[in-house]
C-alpha cells in the first residue's frame, strides 16, 4: 500500500528525531559543543551544567537541535528517496527502538522506587523544617519519602509497563500502562517544578506514538460500544533463526538493566541511608559565646537552635534562633572527636547518653555548646503510621 506523500514525510522526520533521542547519536561530547554554538546562534547561554536532573537551557536548545537536524535529515532523504512508495519494515523497526528505549527508562525509574532510592526516607532536616518554607519539589520529596508503601507501588506500575513493552504481543498494554504512569508523573513534575518535564514529556510521547495504531480500536472498544478486531501481527524478522537470537539478546538486556537498575538502587539506598556518627537533631541546651551564656531568644542571629546530622557523612545542618537554617561541608573524625563545619573545626565529647557537648571556634570567636538528642520517631508525620480503623480524621 502506497503511503501519501505527507504520510512518507512525517515518517522521515519522526524517525530521524525518535533516532536522535533513544540513541542519543551523535555522541554526547560532540552535542555537548554542538549545543553551546546553536546557543550562541540563539542569544542564550546554553552551556552544559550537570545538576542530576534536566531542564536546563542546555537541554532544551538540544531538543531544538534535535528538530532541526530531524528537519535537515528529512529533507535529504526526501529528495533521495522520492520515489519509495512507504516505509512499513522501516516503520516496525522503529518500534521495536522506542518500546525497548521507553521500557529501559520505566525499569530504571521503577527500580529506584521498588527500592526507593529516589524517594527515601525522610532527612532529618525536614521534619524541623517549617511546612511554608518548602519549596514545591521539596514538599513532593517529603510526600513520597513519607511513604515507602506508596513509592513502591509507584514503581511497581513503572516496571510493569517496562515489562510489558519488552515483547510485541503486549506492547499494546504496556503502552497503555505506560501513559498512565507517565501522565501522573508529567503533571507532578509540572505542579511541584521538578525538572524533568522535558524527559517526562518526551517518555509519554513515546507511548503515545507506540499506541497510535490501536487508537481505532480502543475507541471502538472503550467509547462506541463496537466491535474491536484483532491487530494484525507483523514480525520485524522474518527468519526464524534470526527471530531466537533477536529473543535471546532482547532476554538479555531485560534481565540486565532489571538486575543493573535494582542492584544500582539498593547500592544507592544504602549508601543514603547509613547513619554516620552523631546522627540525629540535636537541640540546643546551652549556647555559650565569648565566655557568655547566651540565652534562647528567638531574636538572636548567631546563637544556634539545633544541629542536624542526618543519613549523609559530608553535610549537616544548623538552625538558628530565628529559624534561619544552613548547610554545612562537614567532616567528622569519631578517632579524633573533631568535627568540621566548613572553616569552622570544633572538638566534640558525649558525657551522657544523648549528650553532646561541641568546644570549638565560630569564625575567631570561642563557642561552648551543649546538645541532647531529639527522639525523631515523635514527629508525628514519622510515628503516625497506617490505621485500618480511624473514628475520625487524623488530619493535623
Amino acid at each position: 500500500m502506497r503511503w501519501s506523500l505527507p504520510q512518507r514525510i512525517a515518517f522521515r522526520w519522526l524517525f530521524a528525531y525518535l533516532t536522535l533521542n533513544c540513541v542519543q547519536v551523535p555522541p554526547t561530547w560532540l552535542w555537548n559543543r554542538l549545543v553551546p554554538w546553536a546557543g550562541q546562534l540563539l542569544g542564550v547561554d546554553a552551556t552544559y551544567r550537570f545538576n542530576g536532573s534536566g531542564d536546563t537551557t542546555f537541554h532544551y536548545v538540544q531538543a531544538l537541535c534535535f528538530a532541526a537536524v530531524a528537519s535537515a535529515a528529512a529533507l535529504v532523504w526526501s529528495i533521495a528517496d522520492y520515489k519509495r512508495a512507504h516505509y512499513h519494515r522501516l516503520y516496525l523497526g522503529l518500534r521495536v527502538l522506542v518500546r525497548l528505549s521507553l521500557g529501559v527508562a520505566l525499569i530504571g525509574y521503577g527500580a529506584a522506587k521498588v527500592i526507593p532510592s529516589q524517594f527515601p526516607p525522610l532527612a532529618l532536616h525536614r521534619l524541623i523544617q517549617p511546612f511554608g518554607d518548602a519549596s514545591p519539589m521539596g514538599l513532593l520529596w517529603s510526600f513520597m519519602g513519607a511513604s515507602p508503601a506508596y513509592t513502591i507501588f509507584s514503581g511497581v506500575a513503572e516496571m510493569l509497563a517496562g515489562f510489558l513493552l519488552f515483547f510485541p504481543r503486549t506492547t499494546a498494554l504496556g503502552s497503555l500502562v505506560s501513559i498512565g504512569v507517565m501522565s501522573h508523573i508529567v503533571v507532578l513534575n509540572f505542579c511541584y517544578d521538578v525538572p524533568v518535564k522535558l524527559f517526562s514529556l518526551h517518555l509519554l510521547a513515546l507511548g503515545a506514538f507506540l499506541v497510535a495504531p490501536d487508537a481505532q480500536r480502543l475507541a471502538n472498544l472503550f467509547v462506541f460500544n463496537r466491535t474491536a478486531e484483532p491487530a494484525p501481527f507483523e514480525r520485524v524478522l522474518q527468519r526464524p533463526a534470526f527471530r531466537r537470537g533477536a529473543f535471546v539478546l532482547k532476554m538479555l538486556l531485560l534481565v540486565g538493566v532489571t538486575a543493573a537498575s535494582l542492584y544500582q538502587s539498593h547500592t544507592a539506598l544504602g549508601q543514603m541511608t547509613e547513619k554516620p556518627p552523631l546522627f540525629g537533631i540535636w537541640e540546643v541546651e546551652e549556647f555559650t559565646l565569648d565566655g557568655e551564656v547566651r540565652p534562647p531568644l528567638l531574636t538572636d542571629p548567631v546563637r544556634w537552635r539545633r544541629l542536624i546530622i542526618g543519613y549523609s557523612e559530608q553535610f549537616a545542618f544548623v538552625q538558628r534562633m530565628n529559624d534561619e537554617r544552613r548547610g554545612f561541608a562537614m567532616q567528622l573524625d569519631p578517632t579524633a572527636k573533631t568535627l568540621l563545619l566548613n572553616a569552622d573545626k570544633f572538638t566534640y565529647d558525649t558525657p551522657a547518653p544523648n549528650t553532646l557537648r561541641v568546644d570549638g571556634k565560630l569564625g575567631s570567636r570561642p563557642v561552648s555548646i551543649r546538645m541532647e538528642l531529639v527522639d525523631e520517631t515523635e514527629f508525628r508525620l514519622v510515628n503516625r503510621g497506617f490505621h485500618w480503623i480511624s473514628e475520625s480524621p487524623f488530619n493535623r
